[in-house]
């Protein structure tokens, strides 16, 4: 009895492992796609959810270096692929501690303020770094709850004393007042009945 449940489950364990594989190459397709999906819908789950790829590719890796192991009769096989797959979870792990900030700018939500009139919108503004610059970038949140829309509307480089964000406030439910650090004002106004900015501001421009 124990005999046949053993060549049961050994038979069972590269079905189990292309299952895993299949899986972890769903999983590194799905960023992507739902990235894509983000910014045409526009949905805030959507963009949030998909926005960094290194946690996707993380899961990849190590589903595709489960389902190998499963998969993968040979012991030496077996063990060189889970030592490639965990090499690369490893190595993406490592780059989301290390330098993850230095080349996204590694967001923190600092602020985020109501739009006035009791109108189901919010701003949201978030501070990162790059290199040694504190960088901000602004975006309209429109409704709530899981059909809340994302809008990108300014994005902010203190490079300079001139381009750093002061101040942002609410210039009634449907514009936006940027204070920049020499005191320079930008306005931006959005759709009254979608939020969308009507321009996205970025300081300083793009050559």
């Amino acid at each position: 009895m124990t005999t046949t449940n053993m060549r049961t489950a050994i038979r069972r364990r590269p079905v189990a492992g292309a299952v895993l594989v299949l899986g972890g190459l769903l999983t590194a397709v799905a960023q992507p796609v739902g990235h894509l999906l983000g910014e045409k819908t526009r949905l805030m789950v959507l963009v949030d959810a998909f926005q960094y790829r290194w946690g996707w590719w993380c899961a990849a890796a190590v589903l595709l270096g489960a389902g190998c192991w499963l998969a993968i009769e040979r012991f030496r096989l077996r063990v060189t692929a889970a030592c490639l797959f965990g090499a690369a979870a490893l190595a993406l792990l490592l780059f989301r501690l290390t330098l993850f900030g230095f080349f996204t700018g590694d967001w923190e939500v600092t602020r985020r303020l109501n739009a006035p009139d009791g109108v189901d919108r919010s701003v949201r503004v978030e501070e990162g770094l790059a290199v040694i610059d504190t960088i901000w970038r602004v975006s309209v949140i429109d409704g709530s709850g899981p059909g809340a829309r994302h809008y990108p509307v300014a994005f902010f480089n203190g490079d300079s004393a001139d381009d750093g964000l002061a101040e942002v406030v609410w210039d009634g439910p449907d514009a936006l007042r940027f204070v920049l650090g020499e005191g320079e004002v930008i306005t931006v106004r959005l759709d009254p009945e979608t939020g969308r900015p009507e321009r996205e501001v970025e300081r300083p421009e793009s050559p």
